[in-house]
């Protein structure tokens, strides 16, 4: 059975924070993690969740109301999707020195499953997946 949660966040520096809090809670409240267990899987999938938020907020349009956030749960998968109308953010830029926006995807890429991204006809979309055993 699929659980999914979807909350709206403002582009604030408090967003991250915000997130990391919301994913952590999800994990909980259905079962993937213990509270304050201080897993792998904890601190995983808030960090990338704050890396995909801290992306939206640092490079998004400063004229941007609000942005979507949505965690699934289905079959061992924590799916996070950060969905953003009406802005176009940098997907996939490699790291250089001079280019520290590409930091946070690759951080993404190195931990997550999978991760991906597009432009949609109205905006962007962000995504990652992560692998969640059962709490021990």
């Amino acid at each position: 059975m699929s659980t999914t949660m979807s909350f709206r966040l403002v582009p604030t520096a408090q967003a991250p924070r915000e997130a990391r809090a919301r994913v952590r809670a999800f994990l909980t409240g259905n079962g993937a993690t213990r509270p304050d267990d201080g897993s792998q899987l904890q601190f995983v999938s808030a960090l990338l969740t704050s890396e995909l938020v801290t992306h939206a907020v640092e490079h998004g349009d400063d004229e941007i109301d609000d942005f979507q956030l949505s965690l699934g749960l289905d079959a061992g998968t924590l799916h996070t999707e950060l969905s953003l109308d009406d802005m176009s953010l940098p997907i996939d830029v490699p790291p250089s020195d001079d280019r520290q926006i590409a930091y946070g995807l690759a951080l993404i890429d190195s931990l997550a499953r999978r991760w991906g991204g597009n432009h949609t006809g109205h905006g962007t979309c962000l995504w990652f997946d992560l692998d969640v055993d059962p709490p021990t």
